[in-house]
């Protein structure tokens, strides 16, 4: 799965909560964002991440992708998508919390 398209699929974890999200992606056939967009238009949870992903970044999302393929592959912890997908998923709260509230005192 490309980085942005984790990227897109956390943020609705985020702003719809895992289960209502994981309810519209088990109904679709291919679960990317371009498909969610598409088959659930007026989805209350689409304007964030369109939002988040049209802002100029301080990471580069290809970099990340690259990151995650590479160590962790060699150890066999991206053979498996779902143990990837949460992974990413788990990075994004971490630099979501960071950029947010972790370095604030």
């Amino acid at each position: 799965m490309p980085i942005d398209e984790l990227g897109h699929i956390a943020d609705l974890f985020y702003t719809a909560g895992p289960g209502a999200t994981i309810k519209k992606l088990d109904k679709l056939s291919d679960p990317t964002w371009n498909s969610v967009q598409e088959a659930y238009p007026g989805w209350n949870a689409l304007p964030h991440p369109k939002k988040i992903f049209a802002m100029p970044h301080q990471w580069d999302l290809n970099k990340l992708g690259k990151w995650l393929e590479g160590p962790l592959k060699k150890i066999g912890v991206i053979n498996d998508p779902k143990v990837g997908f949460a992974l990413g998923i788990m990075i994004l709260m971490a630099a979501y919390y960071f950029m947010t509230k972790g370095f604030k005192k």
